[in-house]
């Protein structure tokens, strides 16, 4: 364990030294406290808002949705369901020129009137604890992190301590993970959520505020009944070169059963600013347990080739296109029943056209085709979307249509698609509300017809000492204040290689 870690510090300091240094304004800029500003507003942008270390900023969000849904089955069966769903978001952030304490948390519940019942869910609830400036960051409770592996993410009870050390930072976690979410039924039934002698704990070296280059090493151990049950190493790269090329390979290897699990390499290029080429290639062999969700997904191993190209002339045409093929290594079904006839590749091409005459208008029509293993599918479809009063009201229109064949599974050929209208409206920058009604039709299903509503607040205020009247008026709360800046990913965080993001919220380019 030891040699391997610092086999891994000397590999990160190599790949460092070809990395490109932060820009110092930003690290200035990272010593104020302070969050992000944003809401449902019809701008993409954000502020940034700070405070003088006398108050604390607050932000909350709910979101309501209910959906009724009703088909006629194959048996010419009339089945409805009309769920209601409800979540809350709040969080508090000191407003301190260095941010030491925050707090964020989210629940979820769900009523059924059929099944008469409700079932509630903490998704996270976590605290952050930053005891040392910037540089030295703790978070504690029920948190969401990526990881190695097949899921990619982690969700658990535990601790994250974090280091950051000039262009090196040091993660490190432990606790108990979640296989399923946490539920409180109204019967009293208890679901088991992995607690007790499954743990989890994890060290990852990355690199920190290069504009360029983007670098990260993990291992991970997983443990089922108190025994190892997996250990996983991860290395993921990506480097932008010249402004026009951006380089990904990432990699993920099960150490106990000593093969690559994933392995990933791809290449993006724009030769000019109205072209974007590129392609790439994978691997993927199933590492996750069978009893998780991800295994209903996918669960044979392949070999993936693809490539890529987006054009866009001008600034209300963009036409793009890929293609690619997956290999498996054996010709077999879903159930692993051998049928040769099934095969062992398929090939997949799609293509979309997005047309925007008038700044408040927006067509797209897209096309796409499956061949080869599991069927042949040919697929087309057009969304219309108008956003008029300021782009406050979106009216969208989608419909599509397929026609699916497939010897081994006859009952399912023949002709399916939809219809849908989908309306929303913004009448501020914290309220939103959405509207939407679709129309399903397919051979197995014959008919299906769904309406779901939602509405959404998102509202932040900033309290100070001695201003008791910030929170009286609700013209007075501001859009919904939501991130950190410079808490976590320390003074300049990089979205992708060449391109960064300022504290201030603003966009450099290289």
């Amino acid at each position: 364990m030891g040699r391997g870690v610092r086999w891994l510090l000397g590999l990160l300091g190599v790949m460092l030294s070809f990395g490109a240094p932060s820009l110092a304004p930003a690290a200035e800029q990272s010593a104020r406290g302070g969050v992000l500003s944003a809401g449902f507003g019809v701008d993409d942008g954000s502020a940034y808002k700070s405070g003088a270390g006398d108050g604390v900023y607050l932000w909350g969000e709910a979101s309501t949705e209910y959906r009724f849904r009703v088909l006629r089955s194959a048996r010419d069966e009339i089945v409805s369901w009309h769920p209601l769903w409800q979540s809350f978001r709040f969080a508090i952030r000191s407003d301190r020129p260095k941010s030491v304490v925050s707090f964020e948390t989210a629940v979820r519940g769900r009523v059924d009137p059929d099944r008469g019942m409700f079932r509630g869910e903490a998704l996270y609830v976590w605290a952050d604890l930053a005891p040392a400036g910037r540089w030295v960051s703790v978070r504690l409770g029920r948190q969401l992190l990526v990881t190695q592996g097949g899921a990619g993410f982690l969700r658990m009870d535990g601790a994250k301590v974090r280091f950051t050390l000039h262009h090196l930072g040091v993660e490190t976690y432990a606790g108990l993970p979640l296989r399923v979410l946490t539920v409180f039924d109204r019967a009293g039934e208890e679901f088991q959520t992995g607690w007790g002698r499954d743990w989890v704990y994890g060290l990852a070296l990355m690199a920190v505020g290069l504009r360029h280059t983007q670098l990260r090493f993990g291992l991970e151990d997983q443990f089922r009944d108190g025994e190892l049950s997996r250990r996983t190493l991860g290395v993921a790269f990506h480097k932008a070169l010249f402004g026009r090329v951006n380089i990904r390979t990432e990699l993920s290897a099960d150490l106990l059963m000593r093969r690559v699990s994933e392995a990933m390499v791809g290449v993006d290029v724009r030769p000019a600013p109205w072209l974007e080429v590129g392609g790439g290639y994978e691997h993927w062999e199933p590492s996750f347990d069978v009893g998780t969700i991800w295994s209903v997904f996918a669960t044979d191993p392949y070999d993936g080739f693809d490539a890529r190209v987006g054009v866009q002339p001008v600034r209300w045409l963009r036409v793009a296109a890929r293609g690619g093929a997956r290999v498996y290594p054996k010709a077999i079904t879903r159930d692993n029943v051998p049928r040769t006839e099934v095969g062992t590749a398929f090939a997949m091409q799609q293509a979309s056209i997005r047309l925007a005459p008038v700044q408040f208008v927006s067509i797209e029509l897209y096309e796409r085709f499956v061949g080869g293993a599991g069927g042949e599918k040919v697929a087309g479809g057009a969304t219309v979307s108008v956003r008029p009063l300021g782009r406050r009201l979106r009216i969208a229109v989608r419909g599509d249509v397929q026609q699916y064949g497939f010897d081994l599974q006859p009952q399912l050929a023949g002709k399916s698609g939809s219809l849908a209208l989908q309306l929303e409206v913004r009448p501020t920058t914290w309220l939103r509300g959405s509207f939407t009604g679709q129309s399903l039709f397919s051979p197995w299903l014959k008919h299906q017809f769904s309406v779901s509503a939602s509405l959404d607040l998102l509202l932040g205020a900033h309290l100070r000492r001695g201003q008791k009247e910030a929170t009286a008026a609700l013209g007075q709360w501001e859009p919904a204040l939501v991130q950190a800046a410079a808490l976590q990913e320390g003074p300049f965080r990089t979205l992708a290689p060449g391109l960064g993001l300022r504290p201030s919220g603003g966009a450099v380019k290289p």
